[in-house]
C-alpha cells in the first residue's frame, strides 16, 4: 500500500559462488542445436537433409510467426521424397521435436504441444531443449545430427556439472 515501508537488514554469510563457464549456454546466434533422428527422417530427400544439416550452410532462421506451441523456422524448405505422406497419424510428441509440415518449413515443438501430426525429422538432444528459450525472430539456427549415445553422454555431463554446483 502507498506509504508502506519494508525494512531490510544486510545479509550475512553470503559466500561467493561462481558458475562454471561450461554451464553457461552460448546465447549468441547462430544457435547450434543437436538432433536425434526421428521415425520419419527418411521421408525427405538426401539433398534437402544434407542442406539442413550442413555445418556452415544457410541453415534456418527463427520466424516471427512462432508462438508458445512451437518455434517456426524459415529458409529453404525440406523436400519430401516423391510419394511420401506429408502428415502422419497424430500421436504424442516430446518438447524439442522437429516437425515438418507439408510446406517443408520446420517447427520446433515446445512444452505446450503434446500431439503432432506432421512428419518428424528429429528430436533435440535433451541437453539442448532449454536453449530454445534463447531463440528470437531473425536468429540463425544450425542443426547437427548426433547419436543416442552421444546425446546421453552430453546429458550425463550436464547432470554431473550441475550436481557439482549444488554440492559446492
Amino acid at each position: 500500500m502507498k506509504g508502506d515501508h519494508i525494512i531490510l537488514s544486510p545479509s550475512q554469510n553470503n559466500p561467493k559462488r561462481f558458475f562454471p563457464e561450461e554451464l553457461i549456454p552460448n546465447m549468441a546466434p547462430p544457435h547450434h542445436l543437436r538432433l536425434l533422428e526421428a521415425p520419419e527422417a527418411d521421408y525427405f530427400t538426401a539433398e534437402s537433409l544434407e542442406r539442413f544439416f550442413a555445418p556452415h550452410g544457410a541453415g534456418c532462421t527463427v520466424s516471427g510467426h512462432s508462438n508458445r506451441n512451437g518455434i517456426r523456422l524459415e529458409g529453404q524448405p525440406l523436400e519430401f521424397k516423391p510419394g511420401m505422406n506429408k502428415s502422419i497419424i497424430s500421436e504424442g510428441i516430446l518438447p524439442g521435436t522437429v516437425q515438418i509440415p507439408g510446406d517443408g518449413m520446420p517447427i520446433l515443438t515446445l512444452h505446450e504441444r503434446t500431439i503432432g501430426g506432421y512428419a518428424r525429422l528429429g528430436v533435440l538432444a535433451r541437453v539442448d531443449v532449454d536453449n530454445l528459450a534463447h531463440l528470437k525472430p531473425g536468429d540463425p539456427v544450425r542443426f547437427e545430427k548426433i547419436s543416442l549415445e552421444e546425446a546421453e553422454k552430453l546429458w550425463q555431463e550436464k547432470i554431473r556439472l550441475e550436481s557439482f554446483l549444488i554440492e559446492s
